[in-house]
């Protein structure tokens, strides 16, 4: 057994893409049908190291649906850049009244979306995943890097139409 045996018991045949909050065993908990970024991005990049270190493909097709999810319902199709919580339709949704993320962009969530695809073109060198790599990357430099020579760095937060930067996260 591996740790990818334990991830795979929380992915969305139907629907695509892996549940954020699962149980002890891997399952899904009954309670939440969250499908968030990070989530989707995590175990993209977990289940492909094991394909890498392992020559075996039975992962392969957890990934490829899991990225479809991911391009699908994460890309924000209107304003560019990754959302942050999904359901598991892959629908947009607010989880928490403090922290409103429907409404906004995060760095946090566009750079650790590149962890998945990164893995994938790492592994596989598809044209798609560089395309979204690059696509990814772009849209971070040009709408949340701080171009102010003294205050170098990343915005943390944008609303979701990429106005109204706000902190500093990444440098």
């Amino acid at each position: 057994k591996n740790c990818g045996d334990f991830w795979i018991k929380s992915f969305d045949w139907k629907n695509g893409g892996f549940y954020t909050y699962v149980d002890r065993e891997g399952h899904p908990v009954h309670y939440s049908k969250q499908k968030n970024v990070l989530s989707q991005s995590r175990s993209i990049y977990g289940l492909m190291k094991i394909f890498m270190l392992t020559g075996n493909e039975k992962f392969l097709p957890y990934i490829h649906k899991t990225m479809q999810f991911q391009y699908d319902y994460g890309w924000d199709k209107e304003y560019e850049g990754w959302y942050i919580e999904l359901d598991e339709l892959g629908q947009l949704i607010r989880t928490d009244r403090y922290f409103p993320t429907e409404g906004i962009k995060w760095i946090f969530m566009q750079h650790y979306a590149l962890l998945g695809i990164s893995a994938v073109c790492e592994a596989l060198y598809t044209d798609r995943e560089m395309e979204w790599y690059q696509r990814t990357y772009n849209i971070m430099e040009q709408k949340m890097w701080d171009t102010r020579p003294d205050k170098a760095g990343y915005f943390t937060y944008t609303d979701r139409d990429w106005t109204n930067s706000r902190e500093k996260g990444f440098w």
